[in-house]
């Protein structure tokens, strides 16, 4: 599938100051994961805005939530952040999260090793020599 841009609202804010570019990618059991990263480093970042993100993907693809694996990329491109501020740095967790009355809640990130697959379709937001900065995590 080729990557969309979906733009979101300020944590606890009027405006939609933040972009993402996310992909689908389909799995063989049927579910789907959905990698996406943040485009502008003034955003509210995605780590803030996580149920704001998958809830506005969720509505756009008309999938429900609890059937596709949601993943947080971070890199130079999105964030002002020691660990992945320089180009090729970068960090890649699962954002696990319970649906309830229809809302998003109890948001956590997990590191995960980065498949190749990923970094490919977002190797331009990444920059060359791509590194993960939280692999040790990712255990």
């Amino acid at each position: 599938m080729e990557p969309r841009v979906l733009g979101y609202r300020s944590y606890n804010g009027p405006r939609w100051d933040g972009t993402v570019r996310y992909a689908i990618f389909p799995r063989q059991d049927g579910r789907r994961w959905i990698v996406y990263s943040g485009l502008n480093k003034n955003a509210t970042s995605t780590i803030n805005c996580a149920a704001e993100i998958i809830t506005e993907i969720v509505d756009r693809e008309k999938l429900l939530p609890d059937r596709v694996r949601f993943y947080d990329l971070q890199t130079q491109t999105g964030y002002h952040h020691p660990s992945y501020s320089k180009s090729g740095e970068f960090q890649f967790d699962e954002v696990k999260f319970r649906v309830i009355d229809g809302e998003i809640q109890d948001i956590q990130w997990i590191p995960q090793a980065c498949p190749n697959f990923v970094i490919e379709v977002f190797k331009d937001l990444i920059g060359p020599n791509p590194r993960q900065s939280n692999l040790w995590a990712a255990g």
